[in-house]
């Protein structure tokens, strides 16, 4: 009866779980609404050691390794042809993955939802994610007009199927991608610019962003180390390159 009695108490406490934990990390920098994101300046941090709580990069040997979105999805792009004969064939309904918060987050297939597209459960079962994303953008309020955009970072949480700080095999987060695309890959470079657009768009549908992509501003010279590999940095920094803005 105890049991029965602790169970029933636990129950809505981990349902009400299941439905406010965040896998965007929001904190009180992450402040600024972002517009329009610069497509063409995009890299990713995904580093295989667990968060600090303040500073990653004041830790010994931590520094800020930044990659290009093409180089996350290489397994992807490699397998490219069979990914976009899957995704371009889907006319109608959508696809559910679960986020897995790991330190080195992804994407899952649901396997068990029967309305998941069948080629998706052999083409694209595993979506890699960045830990944080680093990018030119332009936050609301600021005119299209400026020479020069702001640098940002967005993150997923590795935190977010905890209870009680405790990692569980239970709650899950629910990730539904949309179909049919609003036009046919057809190429990797379509390929890479899909996941990332649906990067940016999962971290806008979490229910802390309410719709909005939230960014923390980021100083310029850390920008430039994450970014020191792109030869046309500065170029897409002060728009001498022009930019490809989405959405």
């Amino acid at each position: 009866m105890n049991k029965l009695i602790s169970t029933l108490f636990l129950l809505p406490l981990i349902m009400n779980l299941s439905c406010t934990r965040s896998y965007m990390v929001k904190s009180e920098s992450t402040k600024v609404q972002i517009e329009r994101v610069n497509v063409l300046a995009v890299a990713y941090h995904r580093p295989d050691y667990a968060p600090t709580e303040h500073d990653d990069f004041k830790v010994k040997d931590r520094v800020l390794s930044c990659q290009h979105p093409e180089e996350l999805w290489n397994d992807a792009v490699k397998n490219g042809s069979s990914i976009r004969e899957c995704v371009n064939s889907i006319e109608k309904g959508q696809a559910t993955y679960f986020y897995v918060p790991a330190i080195q987050p992804y994407l899952e297939l649901d396997q068990e939802e029967e309305t998941n597209p069948k080629c998706l459960k052999t083409s694209l079962t595993k979506i890699p994610l960045p830990r944080e994303i680093y990018y030119l953008a332009k936050p609301i309020g600021q005119t299209f007009d400026d020479d020069s955009m702001g640098c940002y970072s967005s993150s997923f949480s590795v935190k977010t199927n905890e209870m009680m700080s405790t990692p569980t095999g239970f709650l899950k987060k629910k990730i539904v991608l949309p179909f049919p695309l609003s036009r046919p890959l057809m190429n990797s470079h379509d390929l890479s610019l899909w996941l990332m657009v649906t990067t940016f768009t999962i971290l806008k549908s979490d229910e802390k962003a309410d719709g909005r992509l939230l960014a923390t501003p980021v100083p310029e010279s850390v920008c430039r180390v994450c970014f020191k590999n792109d030869a046309h940095f500065d170029e897409k920094f002060n728009r001498k390159l022009k930019p490809v803005f989405w959405p």
